[in-house]
């Protein structure tokens, strides 16, 4: 055989081992498929009981084979949290604690200690908290981590100083305003402290950075937070997928009503409010509604194929930043679908749609139908 046919062989035979290889899993993969089994099965307790077994050997099995660095400590913590679930406590602590420091990102240590303090293994706690103050990591991962030394560890001290120390250190206004909407956020997490300081360390944060992003966002949260019926909503202005722009005062001015629906097409209840939205978008767009359909999800892409699978016509928007967007800061979404209705009059019409429910579809119609002066 020559080398040409020699080479062409290897090449072929690369590609069919190639095509005979499974498709790569994943955990979240995992994670997906075994509890949807477990829900499944929860009415049968025989058949449960199998589903949680199932879910803890692909766990293992991904775990001792397949799971990459940065798989392999969610992939341990996942089995750890089933374990305490099964109620099978000394087994979650000897998973726990084969925990790889080494191959760990201080955020990742934090939630090892997390894990260790609900098993009451103090030692691993104290050990796990300092790998985590000494590992290097970005802003956000830095950030993220004074909020879990705030919140589930109680170790307020060492969060204050983490914190104190990135404000230190920030640039200017806008540094420090990003730092401290870090701390406010978990301030909110606290239960040591009393009712309203979240609100409190919002206005603080308003007061203190205006004109910067996060002193702005905070002013406008909490404007949200007295959304009401007769209030006003906040002002909107945004660039759709199909190149326009849909902005709330242009809608007022032309005398229509508006519906803005915030989705997330990785939450399925929200494939099922968008096909009511745009129900109502069919019904009662010619007699002045006009709806908006706001995507959150972390990939736009997945809402873009969502879009296109449901047939949406009525404007849509995947803010930058999904969850985390301006958008979805501003106006406190934090989950989906929710549904806010702008009367003609630019005032709240209604609030808190229960899309995935008839009575909650009911609701809405009628409230529509009112906002544009029917009965």
């Amino acid at each position: 055989m020559n080398l040409k046919a020699i080479t062409t062989a290897a090449v072929l035979s690369t590609f069919l081992v190639a095509q005979d290889q499974p498709p790569q899993r994943t955990l979240d993969g995992i994670m997906a498929q075994h509890q949807a089994a477990m829900a499944k099965a929860s009415a049968d307790p025989a058949a449960y009981k199998a589903a949680v077994k199932s879910y803890e050997t692909a766990l293992r099995e991904f775990l001792r084979h397949e799971a990459k660095a940065g798989e392999k400590c969610r992939t341990r913590f996942a089995l750890v949290s089933l374990l305490m679930y099964s109620g099978r406590i000394e087994a979650a602590k000897a998973t726990l604690g084969d925990f790889q420091v080494a191959i760990a990102s201080g955020v990742l240590c934090a939630q090892a200690a997390a894990m260790a303090q609900d098993l009451q293994l103090p030692d691993k706690k104290a050990l796990w908290i300092t790998a985590a103050l000494g590992k290097p990591g970005t802003f956000e991962e830095r950030m993220e981590l004074g909020s879990i030394l705030m919140t589930a560890l109680n170790e307020t001290r060492k969060a204050d100083s983490l914190f104190s120390a990135a404000l230190k250190s920030a640039p200017d206004k806008a540094g420090k305003a990003k730092v401290t909407w870090y701390i406010a956020k978990a301030t909110r997490e606290r239960e040591d402290l009393p009712e309203g300081a979240y609100e409190e360390a919002l206005r603080n944060l308003a007061r203190d950075f205006p004109g910067t992003r996060y002193g702005d966002i905070a002013a406008d949260r909490i404007k949200a937070m007295d959304f009401k019926v007769g209030g006003d909503p906040l002002p909107l202005r945004v660039k759709t997928l199909e190149g326009g722009v849909f902005e709330l005062a242009a809608q007022r001015k032309q005398g229509r009503a508006v519906l803005l629906c915030f989705l997330a097409a990785e939450i399925p209840d929200s494939t099922t409010a968008a096909k009511t939205v745009q129900t109502l978008h069919d019904k009662f767009g010619a007699k002045g509604l006009a709806v908006l359909g706001i995507w959150l999800d972390e990939k736009p892409a997945q809402a873009v194929a969502t879009i296109g699978k449901l047939k949406l016509s009525f404007p849509q928007v995947t803010p930058a930043g999904g969850w985390e967007s301006d958008l979805a800061l501003r106006f406190r979404m934090e989950n989906a679908p929710r549904c806010l209705l702008i009367g003609r009059d630019g005032k709240i019409a209604g609030m808190n749609y229960l899309l995935i429910h008839e009575s909650g579809q009911r609701r809405l119609t009628s409230t529509v139908t009112k906002a544009l002066g029917g009965d």
